[in-house]
């Protein structure tokens, strides 16, 4: 067994601690029927008959860090029955835990984990010795800035950012250019003991700021996940980091206060044939204002926006129509006499709606994020979202992938503009939006398909 091996397991004689606290402007609310409700920019959690661990760690973590174990009774069956309610209720509110490491010194944390999305989870790995063969390095979309008053890494792929307290964290993700051992590290970075450095590796991976990897098979370069990820070829870190902050959503903002919980549930497939188009614009009266759209004003809306005779800034239609189709339409329907509400997938191919998620929650986030956006009106009867395929986006030389997916983006909402006012519809082209709302609600991964642009029409 190496030296470096030995220091990671017999501790080197630090004593790393795991402390929590709740995001900044978040508040612990006494409900008078005994409940606890966390409120913070995401929305509100409740907590419905909190032990007294809970009521006490909760407390506690809205002053500033705290351990959870300092919470829990002595040992016995009632600290175990605590311990197990402190877990629940954490990992209900993960999204606005911060997540702080001390090193067992009087200097305050080494670095904080703090979430910058609603649906943040943090699980950093059980302290444990380095598996043979594990190297680490600082993803390739990181980055690492001031905000003026604090060191911050982030990643336009990860929903945490982290907070450099101390000298220590930032020489080791500055050791971190390139893929390396922790023994390796633990002897190049020889002052900071082994634990706390094993610790800050944990947070950093856990966080997404750096990513882990193996040694590759006799002397041959490591292999990084990151680095073999068909997802990110089309990416380059600027262009990403461009698309994550372009919207609010995951950089600590957002436009309406968002379910936190993550759904993965997908609704059975259900088809809505649209009706073909109605004839032009006086052969039917539009609905009025604030009335229910009609499945054959919204198939007419769709059709007249990928006619591929109607006039153009950019022909955009290729990409939607085409077998390797870049861009795609989804529909959120509020109000409509025909359409139930819900979201949808519109397939050109066949002119029909195929839902994509029937949640409530989800729904009415997309139509609050719509109505911030478009000024603070009433929300449109119908929200059409486009959403990029970047693997399947043209390349060109002029111009990146990203690039080219906006290019597109603008002239179909340009389109979807024109097309609504032939209709004598009102429709306007929303110029921002929650790229993490939509993304979640609209079932994307984010990085290869994406939100791009929406239009709201009614």
């Amino acid at each position: 067994m190496t030296l470096g091996r030995q220091m990671f397991q017999h501790g080197g004689g630090a004593h790393p601690q795991r402390l929590l606290s709740l995001i900044d402007g978040a508040l612990v609310e006494q409900g008078g029927d005994g409940s606890l409700t966390v409120a913070s920019q995401w929305g509100d959690v409740r907590v419905a008959e909190p032990g007294p661990a809970v009521r006490t760690l909760l407390d506690r973590m809205s002053l500033g860090p705290v351990c959870p174990d300092n919470v829990l009774p002595p040992e016995g069956p009632e600290r175990d029955r605590e311990r197990g309610e402190l877990r629940r209720v954490l990992h209900e509110l993960d999204g606005c835990v911060v997540h702080s490491l001390s090193d067992g010194n009087l200097g305050g944390p080494v670095l904080s984990v703090e979430p910058v999305a609603p649906r943040a989870r943090f699980a950093p790995p059980l302290p444990t010795e380095p598996a043979p063969g594990l190297v680490v390095r600082v993803s390739r979309y990181a980055v690492v800035r001031t905000s003026g008053t604090r060191m911050l890494a982030e990643s336009p792929l990860a929903l945490h950012r982290v907070v450099l307290h101390r000298p220590e964290a930032l020489r080791v993700i500055g050791a971190l250019a390139a893929p390396v051992g922790p023994e390796e590290l633990a002897e190049a970075l020889d002052d900071v003991p082994p634990p706390v450095l094993w610790e800050v590796l944990a947070h950093l991976t856990a966080a997404g700021v750096a990513v882990r990897g193996r040694r590759g098979s006799e002397g041959g370069r490591p292999v990084l996940l990151e680095d073999t990820d068909a997802r990110l070829a089309p990416w380059s870190p600027h262009d990403l980091l461009f698309h994550s902050r372009r919207r609010p959503g995951r950089d600590g903002r957002s436009l309406a206060a968002a379910a936190r919980a993550t759904r993965g549930h997908r609704p059975p497939p259900r088809r809505i044939p649209l009706p073909g188009a109605a004839a032009p614009a006086g052969g039917s009266a539009p609905p009025g204002p604030g009335r229910p759209l009609r499945a054959v004003d919204l198939g007419t809306l769709l059709s007249r926006a990928l006619d591929q005779g109607a006039p153009g800034v950019l022909d955009a239609v290729p990409a939607v129509l085409g077998p390797e189709r870049s861009l795609d339409f989804y529909v959120t329907v509020n109000r409509s006499r025909d359409v139930e509400r819900g979201i949808y997938r519109y397939s050109p191919r066949g002119h029909d709606l195929w839902l994509v998620n029937s949640d409530e929650q989800d729904v009415q986030a997309l139509l609050d994020c719509a109505r911030v956006a478009g000024g603070g009106g009433p929300a449109p009867a119908v929200l059409i979202t486009i959403a990029a395929r970047m693997p399947a986006i043209p390349r060109s030389v002029e111009a990146s992938p990203y690039a080219t997916a906006l290019l597109l983006t603008g002239a179909l909402q340009e389109r979807l503009r024109q097309a609504a006012q032939d209709m004598r519809l009102a429709a306007s082209v929303l110029v921002t939006g929650d790229g993490e709302t939509s993304a979640r609600a609209l079932r994307l991964d984010g990085i290869a398909e994406i939100p791009t642009g929406d239009v709201g029409a009614g």
